[in-house]
């Protein structure tokens, strides 16, 4: 599943809510093209996830706000 390609990891944030105790951040994987090929809502309770991704060497990590900045760069305005 892994190899032949970069993936990247964007990790997400906690909403902040008393009705909800997540036990780790929202955690997503993209492929190099931008498609979305995996996801887990709490990272601290996904263990399947966890197993496939966690130590892969082709996994890029990069912030939510780093993600923002790209697509700032990469939208255009139409008039």
């Amino acid at each position: 599943m892994h190899s032949g390609s970069n993936y990247f990891k964007v990790v997400g944030t906690v909403p902040n809510s008393p009705l909800t105790l997540p036990s780790g951040p929202p955690v997503y994987i993209f492929d190099e093209s931008g498609v979305l090929v995996d996801w887990a809502a709490d990272s601290g309770e996904a263990s399947d996830f966890n197993r496939r991704w966690t130590g892969v060497s082709n996994v890029i990590a990069i912030s939510a706000e780093e993600v923002k900045q790209l697509l700032k760069g990469s939208v255009r305005k139409t008039e």
